[in-house]
């Protein structure tokens, strides 16, 4: 038998078992599995057009489509929202399956936590659940019921790839999330790392947005719908003082720091989208910022190219966003000061005019970085660096002790 006939076999067999794999509550899982994924947007026909080219590059292997149709919940006061946990129940076929996320590291969204049972309808009984399960969920609801938020009606074409060693789910996701009378269309690759290292997914991100112009989405779709449901656009978010174990190694912290910043600058993408432009641009110019910084004293620690190369991307990227957080600044400054002071009058409102033109200008040009494929593509390639500790390349081998102090 041929070596494509070899491997087309063994990835129906792998597609199969994942296709099946979905935990009975019977049987409950002795501890909670690990969800590795991101996501990739991009003008229309983009993210079809790379689901085909990875689809059809496999011979003999067909992708799997299924309609999904999924419930969130939550508490009318929002605990699980506010806790960082999501839980929905999802109809796959015939089956109804729980699901709980939830975060595990502040530095990286795209990992999380997830526990998965079998339920005999789409109701949330949380008795019928594990008790693992039903513990961690009581425990971020506070034992208050759980309500309908939002529902999503997903399309999904999924298929398997290898590359660098790991073996990727792509999914083609159409369709649309609906909370009341309000919806939003959903049309998105979500790529989830099945089995190997998540340097490889980041890669693969990397090769798919750079080939087909995708750009990273860093709202999850419960955070889309929730989004909806409360009707209130994503907000900005603000710097943080990074997580560290006591115990953390130097390997550790730089993936901590650099995690940190990219989480912050990412995470503000939405917020510029909405009307609040002001500040959400402030927080990105922050997080590039520290990030310049945290490159830079890492680099006089454990001299490496790669470094000064991200240090230098950044500091590019930077400056699209300078002119808006410039006129802000500066409009501010003329509002509270002369004007307040002297009252406004024709001279101030020129002034005030073209300042408000330079501000849009520089909106446009945040936008358009944005908008660009190659910000997607620095955040990735920065990402895969820090999980393949690329610093250790150019380290000798007295060196590399430094790392574990």
């Amino acid at each position: 038998m041929s070596d494509n006939a070899n491997q087309s076999r063994t990835q129906r067999r792998l597609a199969a078992s994942l296709a099946s794999a979905i935990p009975d509550s019977s049987n409950p899982p002795a501890v909670a599995a690990r969800e590795i994924e991101l996501k990739l947007i991009g003008k229309r026909g983009a993210v079809e057009s790379a689901f085909e080219a990875v689809a059809g590059g496999a011979a003999g292997s067909k992708p799997r489509a299924r309609n999904l149709m999924s419930t969130y919940f939550d508490t009318a006061d929002g605990a699980l929202r506010g806790k960082n946990h999501v839980f929905r129940v999802r109809k796959v076929f015939n089956r109804c399956v729980a699901t709980l996320k939830w975060k595990q590291q502040a530095f990286n969204s795209h990992i999380r936590g997830e526990f998965e049972a079998r339920l005999p309808s789409m109701e949330p009984d949380v008795a019928a659940l594990p008790p693992k399960f039903a513990e961690r969920l009581h425990a971020a609801t506070g034992g208050e019921p759980l309500l309908a938020q939002f529902i999503t009606r997903i399309n999904r074409r999924a298929h398997l790839v290898n590359f660098g060693g790991a073996t990727i789910e792509v999914a083609l996701d159409i369709g649309a999330i609906f909370a009341g009378d309000r919806h939003m269309t959903v049309r998105e690759l979500e790529l989830e790392l099945k089995r190997g290292e998540i340097a490889a997914l980041y890669e693969f991100a990397e090769v798919m947005s750079r080939e087909h112009g995708l750009n990273l989405a860093p709202l999850t779709k419960s955070e889309r719908g929730f989004s909806l449901a409360i009707d209130q656009p994503p907000r900005e978010r603000r710097s943080r003082a990074p997580e560290t174990p006591a115990q953390a190694s130097l390997d550790e912290i730089i993936e901590i720091v650099t995690g940190e910043c990219l989480e912050q600058f990412t995470a503000n993408w939405p917020a510029f989208d909405g009307a609040r432009k002001t500040e959400p641009v402030h927080q990105m110019r922050v997080a590039l910022r520290r990030l310049r910084t945290a490159l830079s004293i890492f680099n006089r620690a454990l001299p490496n190219p790669q470094f000064e190369y991200f240090r230098a991307q950044a500091k590019s990227l930077a400056a699209a966003f300078g002119p808006t957080r410039d006129m802000d600044v500066f409009i501010a400054l003329v509002e509270d000061g002369p004007v307040a002071h002297y009252g406004r009058d024709s001279g101030f409102d020129a002034l005030l005019a073209t300042a408000v033109a330079r501000r849009e200008n520089g909106c446009a040009r945040a936008s358009a970085a944005l908008a660009d494929s190659q910000t997607s593509r620095f955040v990735l390639e920065l990402r895969a660096f820090v999980a393949r500790r690329g610093w250790r390349n150019s380290l000798e081998s007295d060196e590399l002790m430094k790392l574990d102090e």
